[in-house]
């Protein structure tokens, strides 16, 4: 038996915050559904350091263990710098997941889970959205410290967004955003012009100076954004917000 821990408070709101149902976060973690009951509820007190573990990746967490044995969960932080996605000719650089980690590996970055990233886009795309994949090979990696999103322009869904994305537009999670139309935070009146807009060009960005987004909640957050080509189809927004 591993080491016992005692929960923390972040840990139980994190459960209690998640997407996620009880019975799929057992089926991840491998305990049974009585034993995250008492969890969840505060009657058993402590958690094996492996189930700590193995929770925090299932939630998209970081694990801080703290003196006397308490254990807590915090968003995950990842700095990402200097990573070209595109030669100078605009040949795009990242092709497979598998390249991606190549890339962050040589950056001495190694902070995400291969096989944590992998599963995440297969069970999006391939399992729930029936997506052959294509945007799995061709997806940029965002810079998880802005607050971004990539669309695919061909099928008009998010393949990726950063948690602070999702977080500015009021979800919890990336995955109530990914696989989704975009058009489900872009105000009705401008939802044409959006889907009629012209091809751009691999490699340019277009500005827009203030624009709206429509929240979880039906509210508007107007924010400027630099909207990034950097393959064909393949778009990547750069959000700044201007007030809430």
């Amino acid at each position: 038996m591993g080491k016992l821990m005692i929960i923390g408070k972040s840990i139980l709101d994190a459960i209690e915050q998640s997407d996620l149902s009880d019975k799929k976060i057992c089926n991840k973690v491998g305990v049974s559904q009585p034993a995250f009951y008492k969890w969840k509820t505060g009657q058993t007190k402590t958690m094996r350091r492996s189930n700590v573990n193995l929770l925090a990746t299932v939630l998209d967490k970081e694990v801080i263990y703290l003196d006397g044995g308490t254990v807590e969960f915090k968003d995950i932080n990842i700095e990402i710098e200097e990573l070209n996605m595109t030669t100078t000719n605009g040949d795009v650089l990242v092709k497979t997941i598998d390249n991606l980690w190549a890339q962050i590996e040589k950056k001495d970055k190694a902070l995400l889970r291969k096989d944590k990233i992998i599963a995440d886009w297969k069970e999006k795309y391939e399992n729930e959205c029936g997506c052959n994949s294509e945007h799995v090979e061709h997806a940029p990696l965002l810079d998880l410290n802005k607050i971004q999103a990539c669309i695919s322009r061909k099928e008009a869904i998010f393949t990726d967004v950063t948690l602070k994305y999702a977080q500015l537009l009021g979800y919890s999670s990336r995955f109530e955003l990914i696989g989704n139309s975009w058009l489900m935070v872009t105000p009705k009146e401008m939802q044409e012009a959006y889907l009629n807009a012209p091809e751009r060009e691999v490699g340019s960005t277009v500005p827009y100076p203030e624009i709206e987004l429509v929240k979880k909640d039906g509210k508007r957050v107007t924010v400027s954004a630099n909207s990034y080509y950097p393959a064909k189809d393949i778009n990547i927004i750069d959000v700044k917000v201007i007030k809430k």
